[in-house]
This record gives C-alpha cells, sequence and structure tokens, in this order.
C-alpha cells in the first residue's frame, strides 16, 4: 500500500523542466568562464577606491553607523543603499580583497541570466521551443559590452540592480498569467528593491507596457484604427501607476543627489543642441557596439568637454544618426502588427537608454558601455525572435540560424574573455584605453595615478601633464600632478598646481585641494596656512581621513602632542588600513611614552604595508627602548636590508648588537653608519667605548 501511495503521489519531472535546468546550469558556467580571471584582479583606480577601499564606512564591514550612512547619503552623486549594503557586506565576509568582490558581481550576473531565461521561458511559453529564449539570456550573459558592469567593482550597482530587473520581470510574468494581489506585491517589491541599488530601473514600468504589447499579448492591436483586444489600455496604465510613481520617486531623489555634488552638467556648459547630437550618435554607437563590439573603453571622451566647445553646430555624423534613428522606428512601428517583437524590442532599446543618453549630462564622457547592460536587451529580443520566425519557413534557414547562433554566442564568449583581461588592474586598463581612444583625457589621468602607485613619478608626471595638455582645466589631473611634484620635494610648483584647482573647480575638487596644499604649506612651514586650509578640507568632507593626518601632523610639528594623537586617532578610525596614519600615531604614541601602544600601531602599519621603512624604523626603536632587543635586531636589520646606506639604522643595531654582547658585528655595523657619516658623533662615541 505504501509503495502504491507513494507512486501515485509522485509527480513526475517534465523533459521540460530537465532541459531547463540544464540550460540553467550552462548559463551559470559559461559566465563562470568568460569572467574566471577576475578572481585575480585588482580594483582600479577608477571610483573603487572611493566605493570600497577609501570609503571608511564601507571598508569596516556591515555596522549600524553604515546601514545609517546608507541610507542618508549622496555620496559619489548616488542613493543606492541596497547597492552601499551589498559592499559593506562583501567587506565583513572578505575584506578587501579584490578577487572576492569581483566573483560575487559575476554570480550575481550568472543568476541576472538564469532569472532571465526563466522569465522569457515563462512568458513565451505559448510559442513552444525555449530556445530563442535561451540565446537571448545567452547574449545577455556573454556580450562584451557588459564586461564592464560585472569585471568593475565599482558596479556592483548595475548587476545588482538587474537582477532586481529579471526578477520584476519574472514576478510580473506570473501576475500577466493569473492576476492577484499578493503577485503584485511581488511586483511592487521586486521593482522598488531594484532602485534601491540602482535608479536605471525607471524605466522598467514602461518596458512593462510594451510586454504587455509582446510576448504576452495582454493588450493586442485590432484590425480597426485604434482597436484592441485583451485588457483595455486604461486598465494596464492604472495598473502601472504604483510602478511608476515609485520610478518618479527614485527620479526626483536621483537629481538631487547629483546635483549636491555638481555632477548634472549646466546648459551653459552644455548646450541642448549638442546633447541632442550627442545623444543621437551614442544610440547609433551603442548599436553598433552590439553588433561589432570592438574598441571598447573604460571611459569615452565628450568631444565637447574634452578641450572642446560646449556648443557645436550639427555634424553630418548626428544628422545621419538621426536619420537613422527615425527610419528604423518607422520601420518597426510598420511591423508592429505583423511581427511585434521588432517594435516592442526596439522601443525597450531606445527607452530604457532615455535617463542615460546625455540629455542630462552627468559627468564628462560621451556615453559608457555600462550604460547598454539592460537596453540591449530589447535588441537581443528582437533580432533573435525576428530570426526564428523567418526560419520556421525554411528546414535550411532554420539550420542556418541556428548554427549561427551558436557562433555568435561562442564568439561573444571569447570576446568577453579577451575585454575581461583589460580591467586586470588601473595600468592596463587605462593603456587598452589610449589603444582606441583619442584624446583621451581620463585615461591618462588614470595612467598616471598606476605609475605613481607604482612608485614611477617621472612617469606619472609625464601622464598628468598628457593629460593637462588635452584638457587644461582638468582639475583633478591637476590635484595628482601637484601630488606627484609635492612627493618629490617640488613643493613651489606643487602648492601653484594646487591652488589653481581651488580656482578651476572649487566645488568637485575642494576637499582634496585643500587638503593637498594644506600638506605642502606644512612641510613649508607656514603651519597657520597648513591648519586653515586641512581645516577647510575637513569642513568639506568630515570622514576625510588624509586631511586628520596631515592636520595630525601640523599639530605635531607645534609640540600639541594630544592634538596631533586625536587626529591621527580619528584617521585610523575612519581608514583602518591607512598604514601611514598608524605610523604617525605610533610615533606619537612614543613620544608621549606609552611604547606598547606604539609597538602596536607600528606593527599593523609594517603589516599593512611591509616596505614602509620609517615605520619599521621606528618599531625598531621602540622595541628597544622596551628592552626587546632581539626582535629590535631583526627590525634594524629588515631596514638595512631596503636601504643599506640608512646610517641611523646601522648606528642603532650597532648598539642593539652591543646590549646583546655582539660586540664584532656592533664594531662593523658602526664603522659603517661613521662611513656614511663622518660627523655622526653618537656613532664615534659608541664604537670608542666598544674598543
Amino acid at each position: 500500500m505504501s509503495g502504491k501511495r507513494n507512486q501515485a503521489t509522485t509527480r513526475p519531472v517534465s523533459r521540460g523542466h530537465v532541459r531547463a535546468t540544464w540550460i540553467c546550469l550552462g548559463l551559470v558556467a559559461s559566465v563562470l568562464l568568460g569572467y574566471a580571471q577576475v578572481a585575480y584582479h585588482d580594483f582600479v583606480g577608477f571610483d573603487d577606491g572611493a566605493y570600497i577601499g577609501q570609503n571608511p564606512y564601507v571598508s569596516r564591514g556591515l555596522t549600524w553607523e553604515g546601514v545609517r550612512w546608507s541610507i542618508s547619503t549622496f555620496h559619489m552623486g548616488n542613493w543606492h543603499p541596497l547597492t552601499w549594503l551589498s559592499h559593506m557586506l562583501d567587506c565583513e565576509l572578505f575584506g578587501l580583497d579584490p578577487g572576492p568582490h569581483h566573483l560575487v558581481s559575476v554570480l550575481l550576473h550568472a543568476a541576472s541570466a538564469v532569472v532571465l531565461f526563466l522569465a522569457l521561458r515563462r512568458m513565451t511559453s505559448s510559442m513552444g521551443s525555449v530556445w530563442p529564449s535561451t540565446v537571448v539570456a545567452a547574449l545577455f550573459a556573454l556580450h562584451p559590452l557588459h564586461v564592464e558592469s560585472v569585471a568593475w567593482a565599482a558596479e556592483r550597482k548595475d548587476v545588482l540592480s538587474g537582477l532586481f530587473w529579471m526578477l520584476t520581470l519574472w514576478a510580473y510574468a506570473g501576475y500577466a498569467a493569473r492576476p492577484g494581489v499578493g503577485r503584485y506585491a511581488i511586483v511592487v517589491a521586486a521593482l522598488a528593491l531594484g532602485l534601491l541599488a540602482k535608479p536605471m530601473l525607471v524605466t522598467l514600468p514602461f518596458v512593462l507596457l510594451l510586454l504587455d504589447v509582446w510576448p504576452l499579448g495582454r493588450w493586442r492591436v485590432g484590425a480597426g484604427a485604434g482597436a484592441s483586444e485583451g485588457v483595455p489600455l486604461t486598465r494596464l496604465l492604472l495598473e502601472k501607476l504604483p510602478l511608476f510613481l515609485l520610478a518618479a520617486g527614485s527620479a526626483a531623489v536621483t537629481l538631487v543627489a547629483q546635483r549636491s555634488v555638481a555632477a548634472v552638467g549646466s546648459l551653459e556648459v552644455l548646450s541642448l543642441g549638442t546633447r541632442l547630437q550627442n545623444a543621437a550618435v551614442s544610440y547609433i554607437a551603442y548599436l553598433w557596439k552590439t553588433i561589432w563590439p570592438a574598441g571598447l573603453a573604460y571611459y569615452y571622451p565628450h568631444p565637447a568637454l574634452s578641450g572642446g566647445s560646449g556648443e557645436s553646430s550639427w555634424t553630418p555624423a548626428a544628422v545621419g544618426a538621426v536619420i537613422l534613428l527615425a527610419a528604423i522606428t518607422i520601420a518597426a512601428a510598420a511591423a508592429l502588427r505583423r511581427r511585434p517583437c521588432l517594435a516592442v524590442g526596439w522601443l525597450w532599446y531606445v527607452g530604457t537608454l532615455v535617463p542615460v543618453i546625455g540629455l542630462v549630462q552627468v559627468g564628462m564622457q560621451a556615453r559608457a558601455d555600462r550604460y547598454t547592460y539592460l537596453p540591449t536587451l530589447g535588441l537581443y529580443l528582437a533580432v533573435v525572435w525576428a530570426l526564428v520566425e523567418v526560419a520556421h519557413r525554411s528546414t535550411t534557414f532554420r539550420r542556418v540560424v541556428s548554427g549561427g547562433g551558436m557562433v555568435v554566442v561562442g564568439a561573444c564568449l571569447v570576446a568577453t574573455w579577451m575585454q575581461v583581461g583589460h580591467w586586470r588592474d588601473s595600468r592596463s586598463l587605462a593603456e587598452h584605453a589610449l589603444s582606441v581612444t583619442h584624446g583621451n583625457f581620463q585615461a591618462y589621468n588614470l595612467l598616471g595615478t598606476a605609475r605613481q602607485h607604482e612608485g614611477e613619478s617621472g612617469e606619472a608626471e609625464a601622464a598628468f601633464r598628457r593629460a593637462l595638455e588635452i584638457k587644461p582645466d582638468c582639475s583633478e589631473c591637476q590635484i595628482n600632478l601637484a601630488t606627484v611634484l609635492g612627493g618629490e620635494g617640488r613643493l613651489e610648483e606643487a602648492a601653484l598646481l594646487f591652488t589653481l584647482a581651488l580656482q578651476v573647480n572649487p566645488e568637485q575638487s575642494g576637499a582634496r585641494a585643500h587638503n593637498g596644499l594644506g600638506a605642502v604649506l606644512e612641510k613649508q612651514g607656514d603651519l597657520a596656512g597648513a591648519t586653515s586650509h586641512l581645516q577647510e578640507a575637513l569642513r568639506l568632507k568630515p570622514d576625510y581621513a588624509e586631511a586628520h593626518n596631515n592636520l595630525g601632523a601640523v599639530h605635531e610639528k607645534r609640540g600639541d602632542l594630544e592634538a596631533a594623537r586625536s587626529e591621527f586617532e580619528h584617521a585610523v578610525r575612519l581608514a583602518p588600513r591607512y598604514a601611514l596614519a598608524r605610523q604617525n600615531l605610533g610615533g606619537v604614541l612614543q613620544r608621549q611614552g606609552d611604547l606598547d601602544g606604539a609597538a602596536e600601531q607600528l606593527r599593523r602599519a609594517v603589516r599593512l604595508q611591509p616596505d614602509m621603512i620609517e615605520a619599521r624604523f621606528k618599531l625598531a626603536v621602540v622595541l628597544a627602548t622596551r628592552g626587546d632587543l632581539a626582535e629590535a635586531a631583526e627590525q634594524f636589520g629588515r631596514v638595512l636590508e631596503a636601504d643599506p646606506d640608512f646610517a641611523e639604522a646601522h648606528y642603532n643595531i650597532g648598539v642593539v648588537l652591543a646590549g646583546m654582547g655582539e660586540v664584532e658585528r656592533a664594531v662593523a655595523h658602526l664603522e659603517r653608519a661613521l662611513a656614511l657619516d663622518p660627523e655622526y658623533e653618537l656613532a664615534r662615541r659608541a664604537l670608542e667605548s666598544l674598543r
């Protein structure tokens, strides 16, 4: 009886479910294959620091303070609390190891591809074959235009919001099949969560209306003009009203956020005519890069903002783009009754790009690959389903389409793998951008930052100067060049550039420029001027760890050790991995007699930055003062491995070795100290006492 009952109640798994499962696994495997190398990639110097590594609220992981900040902040000109929480969770789990951060984005992208397939399968179940849905999902998963959204850690907002976009589609397909309050609530919740990840989803209610036409068929154009069948259009619009209200609220908050950091360009800087030209050209450029994804770069300079004028007459390229856009739109509209997938897919593409096409100019780029992450889905839908419909007429053509689809998907996988490689680090990203674009001041700026980080100050200076040749009013480039010059001791030149940056763009560069100028003035001995600029930097950006550290250095030079300690501690709280601030805090604690506290901070500094000679030297001195002679000798030895001509280190290790009874080695180091500095009186006296 038991066996019969089990046999009767067990539902067999259909072949369709088994096939769908294998397709989902194949999508995940292909994404992991295409993006596997990101596990060994670094963060890049283009927003990754501001989003993750140098962001004190994010880098500390999940904290209540961070949660409150994520809800209230307009940092980087965005309001996307869910994205901030996602980054915080990564830091909580993985620290600042970039590999796992990248892999989480890859997994989110893979999940989006799977949910997209399931949503399209559900929407097109009456059409029979699942292969069109599979191909569209595979193109989304593997198209190289999407590499920027997945391989760039700072673009977590793309893949996270993309997942909620797909979940909204999936939930809406279920609601359309069986309308109900509960199912509708899931649609609203998925859209709301997506908007909390990135406001790009403001166009999703419009896309749902398109899907009502095709493939859902909830509103169908009838035989007569304006006639319709199915659900009335007014009901479909009222049904979307809560979704449109959510989108409108998100759009309003986003505009306020972007204006709060002066990210929105005015019509005085970039005229409406110039914006319309760039928008038309961008639509065609994105379309072409979808067809032939070559020459992809992380930054495309806007011709009117990169050393050019914000006002220009209509170019032949812009006129041609407008004509081509109009022709495609007319052709798609004409095919609405006969082949609705073309109209729906094209309007999806055109409509979802509107917020990022440049009519409201945010930033200085002409366009960006990441903006195509969701819009190009419309192109995939239009082309794939149109080909499938035509292929049904001929067995031969059906084979050609099937074989061609496999070739295209395979080519996308190879192209994606190659494009992902360019995101290995800042240097490779910048060098690739320079190889495929012209007049790219931003790429030269990134290249200079990478070279500076690698200790190549001369090459960094050359890159920054090249960026300024292209765009003389680039305040960020001025600040970066000034930082390099200040590090080389060219303080007058550095101070001039910091001052110029404040004059050129005080709103966007104020905190960094004031901080840099304050640091230069401190080195020049103008402590009052340094204090004034550093306090202004902190007024503009209270959580600026570097400015707190520099202000601490000013207080220490004045002899106010308690104030210096407070600033250094504040810097360390804001940026726990800030090695220089820990070194400075350790130095102040040493001067105050807190040798244990000093040793702890200096140990952490050298763990964070093992090649930090000054921190290691100070640690060795503290250890020697505490009587930990063996460890002190080891640390002095490591200092001398890095800098064999460090006379003071030779003297100190000589004294330590003498205290340990190793007179012969002590004498050798003291003699070396005198050879390097014949007037080193302490070394001379120590040597005489040993002899």
